[in-house]
């Protein structure tokens, strides 16, 4: 049951100082810190408990990939009447399973094994940190984003009832932006302007 599901969350207080919006990286911190940043504070709550609890924040990691024809994985909802339809990357809620040590790394280790990716040979990048705090379904959410440099091919996940994957050049990132979440708006803008590089 989802709701029982337990996932890692920090005090508000603790990411007060991380604004709205794309921000880069924490200056100090390299990739190897940042794949332990939340350890020391944060527990493990079940979904049931935090959904509407304003004091904790969720904290998720946000992997974007791109290959070697330039393009981007996007998540799309199979009905792409619905807005929002379309997100970069892949983000995921850090799961108790990745526990108290290098929790980001293991949910990105988690993921990546999931994609057919070698932990080995796989590197994730620290790019730094997405919020939206006008939105509410997303507000009480703080994403760590990576870009992941793989070898190799990904093994894309099945199409679902619900999702479908797929590889999106930048300008068809751009023909379809109003389709985009809103984290994905602003990490598409990121790449236009090449304030992120994947």
């Amino acid at each position: 049951m989802k709701s029982k599901e337990q996932v890692l969350v920090v005090p508000v207080n603790h990411v007060s100082h991380i604004p709205n919006g794309l921000s880069g990286t924490i200056s100090h911190l390299n990739n190897k810190g940042s794949y332990c940043l939340f350890d020391s504070i944060g527990i493990y709550e079940t979904r049931e408990k935090i959904d509407n609890n304003i004091c904790l924040v969720k904290i998720a990691t946000v992997m974007l990939f791109k290959n070697n024809n330039n393009e981007y994985l996007v998540r799309e909802l199979v009905d792409k009447t619905k807005r929002p339809c379309l997100e970069l990357g892949i983000n995921n809620l850090v799961k108790q399973d990745c526990g108290n040590n290098n929790a980001l790394l293991n949910q990105m280790i988690n993921t990546s094994f999931l994609l057919g990716l070698d932990s080995k040979t796989t590197n994730y990048n620290y790019i730094g940190h997405i919020r939206d705090l006008a939105n509410a379904s997303t507000k009480n959410i703080l994403g760590t984003i990576y870009s992941v440099n793989y070898n190799g091919s990904i093994k894309l996940p099945k199409e679902t009832k619900a999702y479908s994957y797929k590889w999106y050049d930048l300008n068809t990132l751009v023909n379809n932006y109003s389709k985009a979440t809103n984290w994905s708006k602003e990490l598409i803008d990121a790449l236009l302007i090449n304030k992120i590089n994947i």
